[in-house]
């Protein structure tokens, strides 16, 4: 074998001898491999003392098997594959990436962290031993394997709230990336008018993510895989006026998609991956009896995952209506 560097060079002989067994000179040697990515030294070569010789490059990992073949009488013979090999002396890590920037601090859910090893060819390397560390929280373990790929992988799962910090260390190549623990999102809402409507931003990371009410906010408390389209899940809010009178209000719940708007609940995805978002509703039809007047109140809801144990976080959106 040889490292896959560009100038550690194989070297593949032919030996010509007649019926005889006597070396035969001066003959036409064609020289051809079967892997495009090994350069070899030249197409052909001439017999000295019955032996012709060719070397062989590669930048790229793999096998070359090699045919010599006599010019004039189209005789041929192939050596044993040769396995051009990575060049540990120039690996590194070159990507580290993470599949959620922010994971919930339920303790359940997990980022998981990959890194690439490969050399200066870009060849990847099998079998090598990444370190892993993080600042925050914990991870599923200090070292791990990289694959055919070159790829190792790390989780981090825990209950405290922060950014972590975890780096991938190979050798003298270290990388970094960070992923932020949270617990609850808190947002402000205010209502001026006779509508209004809240969006969450965009829960990328969650497959089949769906919305369920947090007590004193009632609404559905459990997810379903397939709610009605275009569908307001009922909410109740308790809600303060300025004298300090205790109201409920109807609001209405969502929950978006890619491809759907369903009932608030709904955990169905899309073709195109996980994607959710909290969509939350204010009409004054819903509350004809409610007197004029600032309120304020809070919705509390979580989003949580279908056939997970826990939510992955909980919202609270202080909201400020203005009833004329």
């Amino acid at each position: 074998q040889a490292v896959a560097n560009g100038t550690e060079a194989v070297t593949w002989t032919a030996t010509v001898k007649d019926a005889n067994n006597n070396p035969v000179n001066a003959l036409n040697v064609d020289w051809k491999g079967d892997n495009a990515n090994v350069t070899l030294a030249n197409s052909s070569s001439q017999t000295a003392a019955g032996v012709a010789t060719m070397t062989g490059t590669s930048r790229k990992a793999g096998t070359e098997i090699v045919t010599a073949t006599l010019t004039q009488q189209q005789r041929a013979a192939s050596a044993g594959a040769v396995n051009f090999i990575a060049d540990i002396s120039s690996a590194e890590i070159v990507t580290l990436k993470l599949d959620r920037p922010v994971v919930s601090n339920n303790g359940v859910d997990v980022t998981t962290f990959t890194a690439t090893v490969k050399d200066a060819n870009g060849n990847p390397m099998a079998n090598q031993t990444v370190n892993w560390a993080t600042t925050l929280n914990t991870l599923a373990g200090s070292t791990s394997v990289t694959d055919a790929s070159g790829v190792a992988t790390m989780t981090i799962s825990g209950t405290d709230e922060g950014d972590a910090t975890v780096t991938a260390t190979y050798g003298q190549s270290v990388k970094t990336g960070t992923t932020t623990f949270i617990g609850s999102f808190n947002a402000d809402w205010v209502i001026n008018g006779a509508s209004g409507q809240y969006k969450t931003s965009w829960f990328d990371e969650y497959p089949g993510l769906g919305f369920i009410a947090v007590a004193p906010t009632t609404g559905p408390y459990s997810l379903v895989s397939s709610g009605a389209q275009n569908t307001n899940s009922p909410l109740t809010v308790p809600m303060t006026d300025e004298h300090g009178n205790q109201v409920v209000v109807n609001f209405g719940g969502e929950r978006s998609s890619y491809c759907s708007t369903r009932t608030f609940n709904t955990t169905i995805g899309c073709a195109s991956g996980p994607n959710a978002q909290a969509i939350l509703n204010y009409a004054s039809a819903d509350n004809s009896g409610l007197p004029a007047g600032v309120y304020h109140g809070v919705i509390r809801f979580a989003g949580m995952s279908w056939g997970a144990s826990v939510p992955s976080f909980s919202y609270e959106i202080a909201v400020s209506l203005t009833v004329q």
